[in-house]
């Protein structure tokens, strides 16, 4: 699943967007990568931080594992993406769909904006 993510890098951010292709959000983003493996997941990033096993510390995170991101102004979980790992860098890079990044793409946990909005994993 994760090297079939790398597929849509570039597809653009559309909130409430459910194509891979033609435009995607976050949450649908997750659902729709789960989904090919077989995976039902919700349609909101709040829906799904529910669904699955919690993972309660950073060290134990492993490359799929879904990140959850508190949303500030909506005063909710607001944001996924899908851990990719640790890698020799040192960085803990995730993958998703960001009206910031415009689309699909990686981040770095390590970013202090990104810590400091996690609020839970989930396997």
């Amino acid at each position: 699943m994760l090297d079939y993510s790398f597929r849509y890098v570039g597809t653009k951010y559309v909130w409430g967007g459910n194509s891979l292709t033609k435009g995607i959000d976050c949450s649908g983003f997750v659902q729709q990568l789960f989904g090919k493996i077989g995976v039902d997941l919700p349609r909101t990033a709040a829906e799904q931080a529910k669904v699955g096993m919690k993972i309660d510390r950073l060290e134990d995170l492993q490359p799929g594992d879904r990140l959850y991101f508190w949303d500030k102004k909506r005063g909710k979980i607001g944001h996924t993406g899908i851990f990719l790992g640790y890698f020799q860098d040192g960085g803990a890079y995730f993958i998703h769909s960001s009206s910031n990044n415009k689309g699909v793409d990686t981040d770095d946990l390590r970013n202090q904006k990104w810590l400091n909005m996690l609020v839970s994993a989930r396997r």
